[in-house]
């Protein structure tokens, strides 16, 4: 098997995030205060090479497959032009995307991952008042934006069968 290095891989590891929920029933405090992180054991390098045989990770967008064929062929020929930089072609990108869908162009944001774009939400409407989230959420954005000093983050609790409460 050949190992593979992902962003993901390296920082998570197969040691998970360690979050525990015994802070869920608190209701103030930043989002940091509410989520207790356990502390996280040294990763062994079988670790970086994902679950083991028949274990399924939920509660990641990963892959269990790995790229396909033709996604490996792609980045053996990406990684012999890897020295320039992209930023010229991402306006192209972005046009093409945007002719695809039939919206404007200036409607499609290009970035390095979702966290990126999802914090850059969080900082931009931050601004314009609290964000109002589940306590059972993706809170790296929000602590980002709360962190930073530009965001208040009002996290209402999940209802009994933990769906999100829409009407508290």
């Amino acid at each position: 098997m050949a190992f593979t290095t992902s962003r993901r891989n390296i920082l998570l590891g197969g040691a998970g995030l360690g979050l525990t929920l015994g802070g869920c029933a608190a209701q103030s405090g930043s989002v940091a205060a509410q989520t207790a992180v356990a502390p996280k054991p040294k990763p062994s390098a079988a670790d970086f090479l994902g679950p083991a045989a028949g274990v399924a990770k939920l509660n990641s967008n990963e892959n269990p497959y790995g790229p396909s064929q033709s996604a490996r062929r792609m980045m053996e020929y990406a990684a012999t032009k890897g020295a320039y930089y992209a930023d010229h072609k991402v306006s192209h990108l972005a046009a093409m995307i945007a002719e695809r869908h039939g919206i404007d162009p200036d409607m499609v944001v290009i970035s390095a991952g979702s966290a990126e774009a999802l914090s850059a939400i969080a900082v931009i409407y931050g601004q314009k008042g609290p964000i109002i989230a589940p306590r059972l959420s993706f809170d790296e954005t929000l602590a980002y934006a709360e962190r930073l000093g530009v965001a208040e983050v009002k996290l209402v609790p999940m209802a009994p069968d933990l769906s999100v409460d829409l009407p508290a």
